[in-house]
């Protein structure tokens, strides 16, 4: 029913992962008479079998009440098992010992009852505590076997017991709600909400697959073992040891080469679980189709490609290389030019061919511009008189 179908006063629901029915209707108020009721009613035929059935829990010492008031009268079929009915009997008593439990109460309505409105209460005579209802139905005819025990239970319980209980818990992430993971880490699985940046990882220790389904953030820090990235760029890691941050999994390591913001760089160049394609940078310029210095690189007139306004050493436009790197060969997007990785920018260290070392785009250009000029001028130097 929700609590738009209640009036009488505020209707209070609370939401338990463990139950079955996950969100229940509880009472916490003391009253008498019945605090809240639904409106409007529901129309009844007379002197006609029905059946009232709930899930109830109350807490030790409690007295949870549900019943029906019609013009008529008023009846509490289900309470203390003393108070009368006023169809002739007494209310079926609840055990109020902090589990859920499923009741039945078969009545025949009176000979001028028409219709009934259906009410709630923590009867104020019992002690203080909670009263919690869950999935109040109003039944023609006998009184079901049993419980429905679909009615209202969440796919992340595919087992529900006649305790408005999960049999054997969650069993899968996807089982629980949104927001929420299966915490398989005890002896059964339990949906628990996702833990945010800054506390524990569940289980105490930083494990990236743990922290994937667990955390909010899907990262955790292996010095401090709470969830949350360890670092963004290599600034953050202060550990000697570990200089690199990893953009895959947000933790510093040990790791070479290092971009110029101090990301750890894939064998192939590119950033560590992100590389970016559709532009590799040959000097600075994108690859395929960007300036060399100035000059077009892949695009210069054949037999002669020019670097900065040189000849390449003559090579062909488009296949040769200039000083290592191909002139015009990289595709845009694809391979690398002098090692610079494909949409990798200017922003990216290089890593220089027969050299375990790197250096910035900007100096790689420079030698390369350097050595074609000293090419062309030994190539022109008139030869020495024998």
């Amino acid at each position: 029913m929700g609590t738009t179908r209640w009036a009488g006063g505020t209707v209070d629901l609370v939401t338990d992962l463990t139950v079955a029915t996950r969100t229940f209707q509880r009472e916490t108020i003391p009253a008498g008479g019945g605090r809240v009721r639904t409106a409007p009613g529901f129309v009844m035929m007379p002197s006609t079998a029905y059946c009232l059935t709930a899930w109830i829990r109350g807490s030790a010492g409690t007295c949870p009440f549900l019943g029906t008031e019609s013009p008529v009268n008023e009846h509490w079929l289900i309470g203390d098992g003393v108070v009368t009915d006023n169809y002739g009997g007494t209310s079926t008593a609840v055990i109020s010992d902090g589990r859920w439990r499923w009741y039945a109460r078969p009545f025949t309505t009176l000979a001028n009852e028409y219709s009934v409105v259906i009410e709630s209460e923590l009867w104020g005579g019992c002690g203080m505590g909670t009263a919690d209802f869950d999935d109040i139905a109003l039944h023609v005819g006998a009184c079901p076997a049993g419980p429905n025990l679909t009615q209202g239970v969440a796919v992340f319980c595919p087992q529900p017991t006649t305790e408005n209980t999960c049999a054997a818990g969650c069993t899968a992430d996807g089982q629980c709600d949104a927001g929420s993971w299966c915490n398989d880490l005890l002896d059964a699985g339990r949906c628990e909400a996702k833990v945010a940046d800054g506390l524990s990882v569940p289980g105490g220790m930083c494990v990236v697959s743990l922290a994937q389904r667990a955390c909010v953030s899907s990262f955790c820090g292996p010095v401090t073992h709470t969830c949350g990235p360890e670092c963004s760029v290599g600034a953050d890691c202060m550990d000697p040891a570990r200089p690199g941050c990893d953009p895959a999994t947000r933790q510093c390591r040990n790791c070479s080469p290092i971009d110029l913001q101090g990301r750890c760089v894939s064998s192939d160049g590119g950033t560590a679980g992100g590389a970016g394609g559709g532009g590799g940078t040959a000097g600075g310029g994108a690859a395929g189709g960007a300036t060399a210095g100035g000059a077009t690189a892949g695009g210069a007139t054949a037999g002669g490609a020019t670097a900065g306004g040189a000849t390449a050493g003559g090579a062909t436009a488009g296949g040769a290389t200039a000083g290592g790197a191909t002139a015009g060969g990289p595709t845009a997007g694809g391979p690398t030019a002098g090692g610079a990785s494909a949409g990798g920018g200017r922003d990216k260290e290089v890593v220089l061919p027969g050299c375990g070392c790197h250096a910035a785009p900007e100096l790689l250009f420079a030698a390369t511009v350097l050595l074609l000029v000293l090419r062309r001028r030994r190539a022109t130097a008139p030869a020495r008189a024998e």
